[in-house]
């Protein structure tokens, strides 16, 4: 199946065929902003990971 996503406002975005039984959904998870040469620090991926913020992202996905 293709799914297609565009931007639809801040932090909105459409689904479409939309999966959920709701019309739209809110998201929220915290995460780490890495990249490919933060593995290669001293200590490699486990130091990189314990010294780098977490950051939480919100979004909102919204039938089409």
């Amino acid at each position: 199946m293709t799914v297609t996503i565009r931007p639809a406002g801040e932090n909105t975005y459409s689904l479409s065929p939309f999966p959920f039984a709701t019309e739209s959904g809110e998201f929220a998870f915290c995460g780490r902003r890495i990249t490919p040469a933060d593995g290669n620090k001293l200590g490699g991926w486990p130091v990189a990971l314990k010294q780098l913020p977490t950051e939480w992202e919100y979004f909102r996905l919204v039938a089409r």
